[in-house]
């Protein structure tokens, strides 16, 4: 066996196949089939890119937006925070002015109290002095010494 004679044919062979390959090819490109399939390609490729650009934008913009979104909701958050501390401040003060009247209407119902009293022992020994008064001088009339 001569390794020469059988890498030299197959080679042939394979040259000869190539050269059909080649040939079907260059066919094929020429064909208006092929055209049109490689027009309507690159027009998908282009309309791709096109969108691939479209949705990279796109997404850009949204980020941007959630962005803005999240600077927005920190900023209600924080509102949100001084606008909770306010009322319970508020609510506190409240409470606080609530019982400050509630002491005060105990002392005004005390004192009022006291000086109905006050009023009611005066009617009552200005009454009795009237009575005694009264009694006195009935006796006096009665008696004359």
């Amino acid at each position: 066996m001569k390794k020469g004679n059988t890498g030299n044919t197959w080679d042939k062979t394979n040259s000869a196949e190539v050269e059909v390959l080649r040939e079907r090819i260059k066919q094929m490109e020429n064909s208006e089939e092929w055209q049109e399939n490689k027009s309507t390609s690159l027009k998908s490729e282009s309309a791709l890119k096109y969108r691939i650009k479209e949705l990279h934008l796109s997404e850009k913009n949204l980020l941007e937006e959630i962005k803005q979104l999240r600077m927005n909701l920190c900023h209600v958050e924080m509102t949100t925070e001084r606008v909770k501390s306010r009322v319970q401040n508020l609510q506190a003060e409240f409470a606080d002015l609530v019982q400050q009247q509630e002491r005060a209407e105990v002392k005004s119902k005390a004192k009022l109290q006291q000086l109905q009293d006050s009023l009611r022992i005066k009617d009552e020994a200005k009454r009795q002095s009237q009575h005694l008064s009264t009694a006195n001088r009935t006796r006096s009339n009665r008696w004359p010494y």
